[in-house]
Parts: structure tokens; sequence; C-alpha cells
């Protein structure tokens, strides 16, 4: 036994998901595989794969659950194979949110997910969940549709997200699919506090703030927003995705303090994250923040940039315009190569669509 490694993963144990996990799941798996230790290499990257999937570095647990999956199928016997198949779960969500990953490889992975299942037993609810989760952030909502329907006709198994999980992904197929009052009627049992899981309910109230602004629906929106955003402020490597959701409502309410601050403490993250969906939602909310403080107080202020951000100048003094512009063009790159991917042109049309989006004050509601 490795008492070294084993002690980095006792200590990994005892600190919360984030970026000083991580690295000392990361290091216990340089530590095993330096010592050709395949078995604590194993562990530590299960240990990873957790820290990475909800710490917000997905691109980490992609990797080690690739090198787990071979040693895997290599000697199957020597490995717990619910291990696998669980974390697989988490594979298929993540695939999506690079779009460097081709549609076959999804749809590959998908259905190698699919076989397992079966093999060990298990139904196709899970499978099911995820392929509508993936069909979603591709932009094919009729696919989803059907993927979701089809979840549903399936009972619960041991291999099934947690009800909370659950709960949260019907929420944001609701919110998606243009069913708001429905979503927020699912989402019941997370609101109420009912159910609770690692990422739930923080990410459950983001997927209901754009949806609700788009009705001018800014009070609940609000609702949604605050109890959302307490929760997630201060974990932007964590929790980015929702927080965009949060900086879009500060931009379409014309509370531009706190979303500068807000763009402020996150833009490091959006920049250096390997996320290609969490940097591009990122960058949709804030140039709509910036488009809007161009067109209702167009002059030179202050904002932190990060030292390495290419509009960077040492008096931290910008125009609003010349960072909306920025944000524009990245954004779109980013959309054309996830519409080019998926095949769709949803991820342009969404940019489109957030710029229309009313703003609070012309509705006299402010």
């Amino acid at each position: 036994m490795n008492w070294s490694i084993r002690s980095l993963l006792i200590q990994c144990q005892s600190l919360p998901y984030g970026p000083e996990r991580t690295a000392l799941a990361e290091r216990a798996v340089r530590e095993a595989d330096a010592a050709n230790d395949i078995e604590l290499g194993y562990e530590a990257r299960i240990e990873l794969m957790s820290t990475a999937n909800f710490g917000g570095s997905p691109e980490k647990l992609i990797v080690a659950f690739s090198w787990c999956l071979s040693q895997f199928d290599a000697n199957p016997s020597a490995f717990d194979h619910e291990d696998v198949l669980w974390r697989y779960k988490w594979i298929l969500t993540a695939l999506p949110e690079f779009p460097q990953v081709p549609r076959e490889q999804i749809n590959k992975m998908i259905e190698d997910m699919s076989r397992r299942y079966e093999a060990s037993g298990y139904n196709q609810r899970v499978v099911h969940l995820k392929r509508m989760q993936n069909a979603l952030k591709m932009g094919h909502l009729d696919a989803a549709a059907v993927h979701h329907q089809a979840m549903r006709s399936e009972r619960r198994d041991s291999m099934s997200d947690c009800r909370a999980c659950e709960c949260d992904a019907e929420v944001e197929f609701y919110a998606m699919t243009g069913d708001v009052d429905q979503a927020i009627r699912t989402g019941q049992p997370v609101f109420s506090g009912g159910l609770s899981c690692e990422e739930v309910p923080a990410n459950t109230y983001s997927h209901l703030v754009r949806p609700l602004i788009a009705q001018q629906r800014f009070e609940d929106a609000r609702t949604y927003h605050e109890r959302g955003f307490a929760k997630t402020s201060r974990h932007p490597t964590k929790f980015l995705i929702p927080l965009a959701e949060h900086l879009l409502f500060l931009a379409c309410t014309a509370d531009y303090a706190k979303g500068l601050r807000l763009f402020e403490r996150a833009i490091p993250v959006a920049m250096s994250t390997a996320n290609i969906y969490a940097r591009y939602k990122y960058y949709l909310s804030a140039m709509t923040l910036f488009e809007r403080l161009q067109a209702q107080r167009p002059r030179a202020r202050k904002v932190r940039l990060p030292q390495d951000h290419p509009l960077h100048t040492d008096s931290d003094r910008y125009f609003p315009k010349a960072i909306a512009n920025w944000l524009a063009s990245e954004t779109q790159d980013l959309g054309q190569q996830f519409d080019s991917r998926n095949g769709n042109s949803f991820y342009c049309e969404e940019i489109e669509a957030t710029r229309k989006l009313p703003n609070y004050t012309e509705h006299g509601e402010h």
C-alpha cells in the first residue's frame, strides 16, 4: 500500500469540490502512475472524476474516465463495474459542452453506455435522460421531447440519477422548450427544500431566469435570481453556467453596478475554462450587459480586466462599446462552432434572441 497516495486521497475527502481538491486528486494520479500502481491509479482517477465533475473541470473528467474505462475493459474482474457505469453518465453530460467533439463520437458513446447498462441488468431511464440533455445542448428540442417522454416511461432503478438531479433536468427541459409554468410546477420539490444534491437547487433556480425575462415576468425572475445567486456567486469556477443566467438578469434589469462586479469576479474563470459551453454562456450574458450599458451609459468607466485580456490597459478604463464588441465577436465565434457541430443554427439564433430580451425599465416596472 502506498500511504503517500492514500493520504492524498484521504485529504481530498476533507475538502469541498473545487481547484484545491482537484489539484490534490491530480497529484495522486501522477504519483500512482509514477509508482506503476494501476489499482491506486484507478482509485485516484475515480476521485479525480468526482472532483472534476462537481468542481467545474469536465475536461479532466473525460481524460480520467477514458483511462478507467480502458483498464476496466482490459480486466473487468479487477474493478467495480458500477464505478464506471455511474460515471459514464457524467461523461455524456460533459461531451456536448465541447464543440470539438463530433456528434458521431457522442452518439457512439451513448450507444456504448446503453449497451453496457442493458448488459448489466439496468434499464434505459438514465440513458434516455442523457439523450434528452444532449439534445437540449445541441438545440434539437423536438428530439429532446421524444427522449423526455421515453425517460418518463421507464421506472427508476439504482443507476438512475438522484431524484433532485432528475427534477433539475426536467425543469431545464420545460424551461428550454417554452413551458415555464410547467418548469416551475415540476421544480417545487426542489424549490421547497424537499430535494437537494451537490448542484441542486443552485443550478435549478437559474433555468427559470431567462424564460421568465422573455415573458416579461420580471418579479418572478427576480425571485429565482436572488435565491440562485446567493448559492452560486462565491463559486464561479463551479457555477459559471448558472452565474451566466444571473448576469443576464442583472443586464436586463439595468443593475449595472452589481453586474459589473459579477463580470469582474468571473471573467478570469470564463477566459481560462476549458469548458467551451460555459464560456459561451458567460460571454453571451456579459455581451448583453455591455451592449445595454453602451446604449444607456456609454461613457468610459473603470472595469477590472485580467492582465491577459487582449483589451487590458493599466488604467483599467474602457468604453463599454469596446468590451461589448470583443465579447460579441468571441460569442459569435463560439456559437458558430457549436452550430457547425450540431448541424443547425440554434446558438447563433440564441445570440440574437438574447439581444432582443426586454428591459425591465421598458415596461414601467423599475
